[in-house]
């Protein structure tokens, strides 16, 4: 038994003994391994100072800006975003301007700029950089007088409404109208403005509602960019009515028989108005002498004109559109 004991005891310490030593070893090798990389980044640090000290060249992007405009001139067309520039100097100097690259400010009241001396310029305050070549050296501006327009705006919104709801008149966008400003063949052709598009649904009551008008062209501007879109809903009830067809601006010798004499027209009216209303005649239907003599086929259509101008009614069909007419010539 205590042959036993003794073996367990034996392999325990030598299990021990073994793991201390893996820990020493590992712990070695990790401090090798920190010693390593302190050495690599003093290193690459003294590499890195002594290589930005000396001079280079590179090629760089110039954003371009425009600076002064004239108020009575307009680009014809656009610049570009940016031009090429190589420049040299010392390693530090060039990351500071790669980095932050200056814009170039575009004179507008000129016709022609001269690229390399404004990027001299902006880069001026660093002594140390030098410009050496810009690609374009310089710029052509095509200039036109600038024009300003009125125009309609056109909206683009579409309206969905709970059932039985609806506009009780067209809606209004305020203001109808906006300024429209730019180079004189930039706007020319421009006879309205449209908003962006917009769908509402759901609508059971009066909107008032911001649109966003459409992001002009550049070069183009706006005198704003969102206009008021509002109109006035109610709850409407569907309504019929019969009304005979009449003649109108037929010659005093000439009678018209229509087959048939009527017709039926349903219409929907405002909740609040039809009480008012219900026992008016709210529309007539009439054929025309100038209907008769194009027509060839026998059939002519119907026109139906509202006669309650206080009553937002709305025209939903006519039954039936068209009708027969046999015409008798009198004596």
């Amino acid at each position: 038994m205590s042959d036993y004991f003794k073996d367990k005891l034996k392999k325990a310490w030598q299990s021990l003994s073994k793991k201390s030593n893996e820990e020493a070893i590992s712990g070695i090798g990790r401090e090798k391994i920190i010693v390593f990389c302190i050495a690599l980044i003093l290193a690459f640090s003294i590499w890195l100072v002594v290589n930005l000290n000396r001079d280079y060249s590179i090629e760089m992007s110039v954003p371009i800006v425009l600076g002064n405009i004239s108020t009575d001139r307009a680009l014809a067309e656009e610049l570009p975003d940016e031009v090429t520039a190589s420049v040299s100097g010392d390693g530090w100097s060039l990351i500071n301007v790669y980095q932050s690259p200056p814009e170039v400010y575009i004179d507008v009241t000129q016709q022609r700029v001269n690229l390399f001396e404004q990027i001299r310029q902006q880069m001026s305050t660093n002594s140390e950089v030098t410009v050496q070549t810009v690609d374009p050296l310089s710029l052509q501006l095509n200039l036109e007088p600038k024009q300003s327009k009125k125009v309609p705006v056109i909206s683009n919104v579409s309206v969905e409404f709970v059932q039985q709801y609806g506009f009780l008149a067209e809606p209004v966008v305020d203001p109808d109208s906006i300024i429209v400003q730019g180079a004189a063949s930039r706007i020319q052709n421009i006879n309205q403005w449209p908003t962006e598009s917009l769908q509402l649904t759901g609508i059971n009551e009066n909107i008032s509602q911001e649109v966003a008008l459409k992001k002009p062209a550049s070069l183009i501007t706006l005198s704003q960019t969102e206009v008021q879109y509002r109109g006035e809903v109610a709850e409407f009830t569907e309504a019929e009515v019969t009304v005979p067809i009449e003649t109108r601006d037929f010659p005093a010798n000439l009678n018209v028989t229509f087959s048939p004499s009527s017709v039926n027209i349903k219409y929907q009216i405002p909740l609040q108005e039809y009480v008012r209303f219900k026992d008016s005649q709210p529309f007539a239907a009439y054929v025309t002498y100038a209907q008769i003599q194009q027509d060839t086929s026998g059939f002519v259509d119907v026109q139906v004109e509202k006669l309650l101008d206080n009553a937002h009614l709305n025209l939903r069909k006519t039954a039936p559109a068209k009708v027969a007419y046999f015409t008798i010539i009198g004596n």
